[in-house]
């Protein structure tokens, strides 16, 4: 039971942060009118004290990023009914089920993962720097100055950073699903038909007939004599 709450702990926790970071990094997006902040430009015109995005990056960078949180959101839900399923046919004693794709899985969207954790931490880094230093401090402090395309930079910083937690929230908790998987792979391909117990508790070794004879002695050869050795030792002792 406890490898099954393990497990679906790990898959609603990479549920979760799935979800949330295609949101937030859909919802900068939206506001910018489908341009994609990571890698781009601002520019801060202290006369009229705007900031405007001035070379946004291809949007399709930012449908990667959400495309890939979506991918991991829906293979922890599957994930997530095929572990309800295992605890209703067996109480969860045996985790959820799982095999080798499920683990083959988990680290292909480890690594896509990775790639993703990276653009959003390097492209945020990228934009902020853009950002005049004399007039900000930090970067989340653009977000409290108006912006030409009005509500585009609300969050922003902070969708961003959080979208980053969650991607490396993810990748964790894949990386321990895909392991725990591949073990479990492993432990159930080393049992034999030999190593399973039979009905009533007797194993091989315990299934002696008896008067102790074993699968290749018949009643006859007990104690590794036959029948024909005792009629021998019977005449003798009658001809002496």
């Amino acid at each position: 039971m406890a490898l099954w709450l393990m497990e679906f702990a790990l898959h609603t926790s990479s549920f979760i942060c799935g979800i949330v970071t295609a949101a937030l990094v859909a919802n900068v997006q939206a506001r910018n009118q489908g341009m994609c902040l990571l890698y781009g430009a601002l520019h801060y015109n202290s006369s009229v004290q705007f900031v405007s995005v001035t070379s946004p990056s291809d949007p399709a960078l930012c449908r990667f990023v959400t495309a890939i949180s979506g991918s991991v959101a829906v293979f922890s839900l599957l994930q997530l009914l095929c572990c309800v399923c295992a605890c209703c046919v067996d109480k969860g004693l045996r985790g959820c089920p799982c095999g080798i794709l499920t683990g083959v899985m988990c680290e292909l969207l480890v690594f896509f993962l990775l790639i993703t954790g990276c653009i959003l931490k390097i492209g945020r880094d990228t934009l902020c720097r853009s950002l005049p230093q004399t007039h900000f401090n930090r970067c989340e402090d653009a977000q409290n100055v108006h912006w030409t395309i009005p509500n585009s930079g609300y969050q922003f910083y902070s969708h961003l950073h959080s979208a980053e937690i969650c991607v490396w929230v993810s990748l964790c908790c894949l990386l321990v699903a895909g392991l725990l998987a591949c073990v479990q792979q492993g432990r159930g391909s080393t049992l034999g038909p030999a190593e399973t117990t039979p009905i009533l508790g007797l194993g091989p070794s315990e299934t002696t007939p008896v008067l102790g004879l074993g699968p290749g002695q018949s009643s006859g050869s007990a104690c590794g004599h036959t029948w024909t050795d005792y009629l021998g030792e019977f005449y003798d002792g009658y001809d002496v």
